[in-house]
């Protein structure tokens, strides 16, 4: 992975969502840029889902399926995902898995299978067992469309008052959730 690809991928889901990638921050060096490149990849998913015509949105889903299967792109992702993916350090399986998944949301309409994959995914980045994956995924899935469970909801007073303004706002929950999965796995 290049050093310049790799700041286009933090920088992209630092702009994004600054309070992952504060989250992030607390993963392994190797596991943080596998991750800023998995999220980065979902925003291109995403936006293949928000396009107004289907087939559009399809052809992006696949154009980025051939690239985790090892087509050469041409592209400020693309190319850092083909190097992360020959490393070793991004499992092909994990982003075929978003593409399965941004399929299935183009089909059923619900961009929330999409989110479910991407915690899934991360769990899979940070190396935790199956069924930690999948609350991780449950979790991001509500996360996701903005239904966060009760049992995740943090009051803002009892943050450290360390943690950037960012870091506060409305996703702070899915920070918390990371940073916990992070320490457990470090």
């Amino acid at each position: 992975m290049g050093s310049s690809a790799l700041g286009i991928a933090g920088e992209r889901v630092r702009a994004r969502d600054p309070a992952l990638f504060f989250a992030s921050l607390f993963a392994a060096p190797g596991q943080r840029e596998a991750m800023w490149l998995v999220h980065a990849v979902h925003g291109e998913l995403l936006r293949a889902l928000g396009t107004s015509q289907p087939l559009i949105g399809a052809m992006r889903i696949e154009w980025w399926r051939e690239v985790a299967e090892g087509a050469e792109r041409r592209h400020e992702l693309a190319t850092p995902l083909s190097e992360a993916l020959a490393a070793g350090s991004v499992q092909r399986d994990a982003v075929l898995s978003l593409c399965d998944a941004a399929d299935e949301a183009v089909e059923q309409e619900k961009p929330a299978v999409l989110w479910r994959a991407l915690g899934e995914t991360f769990g899979l980045v940070l190396g935790v067992e199956a069924p930690v994956r999948e609350r991780l995924g449950a979790l991001w899935e509500s996360l996701g469309t903005g239904a966060v469970p009760a049992a995740t909801r943090w009051p803002r007073a009892a943050l450290p008052a360390a943690l950037p303004a960012a870091a506060k706002r409305s996703r702070m929950p899915r920070v918390a959730i990371l940073m916990g999965v992070v320490r457990r796995c470090a």
